[in-house]
């Protein structure tokens, strides 16, 4: 019996840790998510800009003090550097030509430099770019 209720428990506490990753997945802006070794990625697409949203696994927000922040733009097999800026609470990629929004397979390879650490994640936006209102 006494076997069975710490089987039971410990199964329960499994359970549980999974919902709550689960939870810290969750997109809080719209966007799609990704969770790096040192970083939680939300990356929402807009009609003329990517919004990027970084937080510590502690979903607290992560300022552009503490890291740099590179972005390039996949389209087939050519590659775009985007301009990053810091906005308030995220970052904003542009690309150089807007109409880079509105392509089928273009993929977003982020950088990210921490102190003594890099991180990277790829995010693919071309199905995005179709579904926004003109």
């Amino acid at each position: 019996m006494i076997k069975w209720l710490c089987a039971l428990f410990l199964f329960s506490t499994l359970a549980f840790s999974n919902d709550a990753e689960e939870a810290i997945m969750k997109a809080q802006h719209g966007g799609l998510v990704k969770k790096t070794s040192n970083a939680i990625l939300e990356v929402v697409q807009d009609k003329e800009h990517t919004s990027i949203y970084i937080t510590g696994h502690d979903r607290k927000n992560i300022t552009d003090q503490k890291l740099s922040l590179s972005a390039i733009a996949r389209i087939g097999n050519k590659e775009y550097p985007l301009q990053i800026s810091y906005e308030n609470d995220h970052y904003s990629a542009r690309p150089a030509n807007t109409y880079m929004h509105d392509e089928r397979n273009m993929v977003l390879m982020l950088t990210i430099k921490f102190p003594n650490k890099i991180d990277r994640a790829t995010f693919n936006l071309g199905n995005l770019g179709k579904n926004l209102n003109p």
